[in-house]
């Protein structure tokens, strides 16, 4: 039903683009298309342009050409930013989102119903500032774990300890640069990647100590040896980040989860239908202050989810926020047919050929697959 209620009139000549990037591989699918979808959905409502890629390692040539190796898929991120970037104006701003990252189409409270969380994050740290490029949101769940507390965030400050679920890059040739010094770092290489995993073990003196004790190994569990820091991009973020100031220097971490909400879901009391949600990411750190993150949450991001709950919660968002007729029950395959010919929700093709939104015919962004 059209609102009775006057529409300001928007200039948008200056507005800045937003690409979204996501991805994901066959052995994720099952949740995956679901949570893709709703990132069409919350595309389309904001007008961003949406770009999907299906498969990453068959998309981009090999990095590590030598050894004749593919690409782990954490690289395959940063190769799939890279393309956008550098192909993109300074005016783009590049999103990427995890496949277990949603969008949250039933609101909490403290998100603004007619809200542009993402172009309204880009205008206020880096509207101003053309030499911003990068924004970046916080690892609540590391930053409030006891053992990277006592282990003083592996030499990480804080405010450079991100998590690359969610983050956003301006296209051009500054963000370009971020992105390739992210990739030096390891380069998708194993000795990088062996040199990121030791520097962000926080328990590897522990590690190396038991090796000598057989006592001290006896009490420590075999998954204890198993588990490493952070060999993917991650780390490697992390590692320029706090060692390269002039390219820390040109990104800003946004004060709170609201577009990154990690693990801990948002609290019921911040809806106002009193409706209870799929949920999991238990044993996930809760963020600082969590009422006030959790209540302007416009991302969730299922890590520590099993899949099943991934299903679970991104199957009610559509079945909430969609004339879709869908549970958890609902195959993948089944899923897209149905979107394929919904014309209420705006969703012309699910096959990979043409998995971009309707808006995004005319940019670099349809590249992508």
């Amino acid at each position: 039903m059209a609102s009775t209620m006057p529409v300001p009139v928007v200039e948008k000549k200056n507005m800045p683009v937003v690409v979204v990037v996501t991805a994901f591989t066959e052995n994720i699918r099952d949740y995956s298309v679901h949570s893709t979808l709703l990132k069409r959905i919350w595309c389309e409502q904001h007008d961003y342009r949406l770009v999907v890629h299906r498969g990453l390692s068959s998309l981009f040539p090999l990095r590590n050409e030598t050894k004749g190796r593919k690409n782990p898929a954490p690289w395959e991120k940063v190769i799939a930013m890279q393309q956008h970037v550098r192909n993109s104006d300074e005016n783009t701003w590049i999103v990427w989102m995890d496949a277990d990252a949603i969008p949250l189409l039933s609101k909490p409270k403290h998100v603004a119903s007619e809200g542009d969380p993402i172009r309204d994050a880009i205008q206020k740290y880096a509207n101003d500032d053309s030499s911003v490029v990068a924004l970046f949101t916080p690892d609540t769940n590391l930053l409030g774990a006891p053992d990277w507390r006592e282990a003083n965030y592996a030499g990480v400050p804080p405010e450079y300890l991100i998590n690359t679920g969610v983050f956003i890059v301006r296209g051009g040739r500054a963000g370009d640069a971020l992105l390739n010094a992210v990739w030096e770092e390891a380069g998708g290489g194993e000795e990088g990647e062996a040199r990121l995993a030791e520097r962000f073990d926080i328990h590897a003196d522990l590690k190396r100590q038991a090796r000598r004790d057989p006592a001290l190994r006896e009490r420590l569990p075999d998954s204890f040896f198993t588990t490493t820091g952070w060999p993917w991009e991650q780390g490697a973020f992390w590692q320029v980040l706090t060692t390269r100031s002039a390219l820390a220097s040109a990104t800003r971490t946004l004060p709170s989860s609201a577009l990154n909400r990690i693990g801990v879901d948002v609290p019921p009391s911040c809806f106002d239908d009193n409706l209870e949600r799929p949920t999991g990411g238990e044993g996930m750190a809760a963020p600082i202050d969590d009422q006030d993150d959790a209540c302007s949450t416009s991302i969730l991001h299922m890590a520590g989810w099993t899949a099943s709950q991934r299903i679970n919660r991104a199957t009610w968002e559509l079945a909430h926020g969609t004339t879709l007729q869908v549970d958890g029950n609902t195959p993948a395959w089944q899923l897209e047919g149905m979107f394929a010919t919904s014309e209420a929700n705006k969703i012309p093709c699910m096959h990979p050929i043409c998995l971009t939104s309707s808006s995004s015919s005319s940019s670099s962004a349809a590249a992508a697959v």
